[in-house]
């Protein structure tokens, strides 16, 4: 308690200890307010009591509307207190606001100062009005009143100015409460409103804030969060990077990182967002860290979508130049089919040909003049004709098969493999196996499978130099496998020159397998073989 505070010497003791009752009470009162109106409140009861006043009331400046009006009030009548409304120097509490000096008046009605209306209303015989001030300014005016004629003593106006001396320190710390309050609130709504996540976690990473902007970006609740690891919530990819921005964070006050993080929201889905992050402190120590989240989820989708076009662009373009060199391959190698037949024709077919007709004539000359002779020339050309329909025969089946109309995909297989081990020059072994429960299959997929089998032992005869080659069909639960292997010289895939026969073939069975909506695949290496592998879904 201050000095001027203190009781006047020379008063009884009885009224000694009810004025330190009633100091006491005021700095108890002035300590429990929770807020400047309880204060207010609270200072007019303790003025009345510790100045044995009927009524007390403090009036406070409103510098917007310029008047003085009651705060806090008792013993007042409530329509009394709803029409005190002053203008700075109007009645004697507005000369008291205007001047900052104490007016005591102990006859009220005798004093002309005196707004009548209102000492007549409450039936006041006498009062003080004590300036209260915060600084330089004017906050208002403390009011004791009496209903009966009182000379004040100067002891219980010097009280009485200690007390409201005493209130402006508490209305003014209790102000700044206020202020603090109000801009905590201010800040809180701008956190909770904010489009950006905001939260708060401590050294072992436990979120001690959250806004609720978390609810659209993640799902939770704020209180579904709060005392849970920031951990639970990343994948496994971003894992790493938030433990080490935290160690490094809490090691390094000055350590601001931005990253971006991959979330899991609560419906199980993923979130994206690009934290900026900086160290969270308390009287000089480090208690965790506090950030920002943006939100950046369609972005990462717009980013991952351009991507995923780009890459399905990239595979078009590949494709079709893959296409224009398959149409270019496949047309070189149809011109060259044609030159081989025609070679094949004009130096096999042609030339039996010419010979029979040369033995006919030779028949026809010596019919009449040597029967014998003509018998046998006439056997010749039956021989040269046996051998041609049987050259004929072979061109027919190797351009379209017979076998593969009439028995199906097996059987024209068996009959490929057996021709391969035909040759007559080297000697290969072929072998031809059927896994599972045999089965027709669409003639655009028995031909498919058929020419890319003949390609690959067009491969094995002419380029592989194998000894053994086998061909194994595999009817699948789903899918139809083709598999055919040699133990020929192989060669590297990556070194393949697209002009050679081999790359021709190879993208000839790639592409009839992927017209068939199928997978083909090619395994070959120097000295131990190659393997080329087919599946197509039924």
């Amino acid at each position: 308690m201050s000095s001027d505070a203190l009781p006047p010497v020379g008063l009884s003791t009885e009224e000694l200890q009810r004025r330190l009752t009633a100091l006491y009470r005021a700095d108890e009162a002035i300590g429990q307010s929770p807020d400047l109106g309880a204060l207010l409140r609270a200072l007019v009861q303790v003025a009345a009591e510790m100045l044995g006043a009927d009524k007390s009331a403090i009036l406070v400046w409103d510098e917007r509307t310029e008047r003085l009006t009651c705060a806090a009030a008792i013993g007042f009548k409530p329509e009394t207190v709803a029409r005190v409304s002053l203008r700075l120097g109007e009645g004697v509490a507005g000369r008291v606001a205007a001047s900052g000096a104490t007016i005591a008046v102990n006859d009220a009605a005798a004093d002309p100062r005196t707004d009548t209306t209102i000492t007549e209303a409450e039936s006041i015989r006498s009062f003080i009005h004590v300036p209260i001030k915060i600084g330089n300014r004017i906050y208002g005016v403390f009011n004791v009143s009496y209903t009966t004629r009182h000379d004040i003593p100067a002891d219980d106006i010097r009280l009485f100015e200690a007390l409201a001396l005493r209130a402006a320190g508490a209305i003014a710390r209790a102000r700044l409460v206020e202020q603090l309050q109000a801009q905590e609130a201010r800040y809180r709504q701008l956190m909770e409103n904010a489009n950006d996540l905001i939260f708060a976690v401590d050294t072992e990473g436990l979120f001690t804030y959250i806004n609720r902007r978390v609810e659209t970006v993640l799902g939770y609740t704020p209180q579904e969060l709060l005392g849970k690891s920031i951990e639970s919530l990343v994948t496994p990819n971003s894992l790493p990077a938030v433990r080490e921005h935290l160690r490094r964070g809490l090691a390094d006050p000055t350590y601001r990182p931005s990253y971006e993080l991959e979330l899991i929201r609560k419906d199980g889905t993923l979130a994206y967002v690009e934290v900026s992050s900086a160290t969270l402190m308390e009287g000089g120590r480090v208690v965790g860290r506090h950030g920002i989240a943006r939100d950046i989820t369609e972005r990462v989708r717009l980013e991952q979508e351009i991507a995923r076009r780009q890459a399905e662009l990239s595979a078009s373009r590949q494709r079709q130049t893959e296409l224009r060199d398959y149409i270019a391959l496949t047309t070189r190698a149809v011109e060259e089919e044609r030159r081989r037949i025609a070679r094949e024709l004009h130096d096999d077919t042609a030339q039996a040909l010419v010979a029979i007709s040369r033995r006919l004539d030779a028949v026809s000359d010596l019919i009449s003049r040597s029967p014998e002779q003509a018998a046998t020339r006439l056997a010749e050309a039956q021989d040269l004709l046996d051998q041609t329909l049987t050259s004929l025969r072979r061109f027919s089946r190797d351009l379209r098969p017979a076998i593969l109309d009439d028995l199906g995909l097996v059987p024209a297989l068996e009959w490929l493999m057996s021709e391969l081990g035909r040759e007559p020059h080297g000697k290969l072994v072929t072998r031809c196996e059927v896994l599972g429960e045999p089965r027709r299959l669409p003639p655009e997929v028995e031909l498919g499978l058929f020419r890319i089998a003949q390609e690959a032992v067009q491969n094995v005869r002419r380029h592989s130099e194998a000894t053994a080659a086998t061909l194994t069909l595999h009817f699948g639960p789903t899918e139809t496998y083709l598999e055919i292997t040699d133990n020929g010289r192989g060669f590297l895939t990556s070194e393949m020159r697209a002009e050679s026969g081999i790359h021709l073939g190879l993208a000839g069975m790639q592409e009839r397998a992927q017209l068939l909506g199928g997978t083909y695949t090619v395994q070959s290496t120097p000295g131990q073989g190659t393997t080329v592998s087919v599946s197509v879904p039924y």
